[in-house]
């Protein structure tokens, strides 16, 4: 998802598709985190790029996309990434970028 700033406006759009999309605050949802044996409520947002080598995290979107993945808090953060890709983490409460060696 990519953010612009239009005259006073914020507009997000999905990565892969252009269209769109409403910004995902304090989203409240029964869906649960899609890693494997986790029945855990999902908090957070994986997309990802392999293209540009690059993955994302961001708060729970509004809607499901099959572009990505709902984890929960504790899959989000035990979260690596393959050697040479870049983990942006743009959660509301996080500014971190991090670059896998």
């Amino acid at each position: 998802m990519t953010t612009s700033a239009a005259v006073g406006t914020l507009k997000l759009t999905n990565h892969y598709t252009g269209e769109h999309v409403r910004p995902a605050v304090a989203v409240i949802s029964n869906r649960q985190c899609t890693r494997t044996g986790c029945s855990e409520r999902a908090e957070v947002t994986l997309t990802y790029d392999y293209g540009q080598s690059r993955a994302w995290l961001e708060a729970l979107s509004a809607e499901r996309d099959p572009h990505t993945y709902d984890m929960c808090a504790r899959h989000a953060e035990r979260l690596s990434v393959p050697s040479g890709w870049h983990l942006d983490d743009r959660r509301p409460s996080r500014h971190l970028d991090l670059v896998a060696s």
